[in-house]
């Protein structure tokens, strides 16, 4: 059984690993109810996405001025965001549509 082990060790790990990115997509939904389908960015669990949904909520990201979302994308996105004004216009898009609890 020793050489299956490890498989069984990496099929464990995996599984963990999927069941708490679905846990996190759902408390992601009570929060920010369109961000998953609006998301902006090419990971969901990215750096910039992450910081995004940590550090505001729907409705203050509605109210933040356009400049000051931009610029908040940009720091954490380490520069390689492609169209930040766009991101910023997305999320606030999705921020106007996303469910108030």
């Amino acid at each position: 059984m020793q050489p299956y082990s490890a498989l069984l060790a990496l099929d464990t790990t995996w599984y963990r690993i999927s069941s708490e990115k679905s846990r996190a997509l759902n408390l992601l939904y009570l929060k920010f109810s369109s961000y998953k389908e609006d998301c902006p960015f090419s990971d969901v669990f990215g750096s910039a996405s992450t910081s995004v949904f940590d550090s505001f909520t729907p409705d203050e990201i509605a109210v933040m001025p356009m400049e000051e979302l931009v610029d908040f994308v940009l720091s954490h996105g380490n520069n390689r965001l492609s169209n930040p004004e766009e991101i910023a216009k997305t999320l606030k898009s999705a921020a106007n549509r996303a469910y108030r609890l």
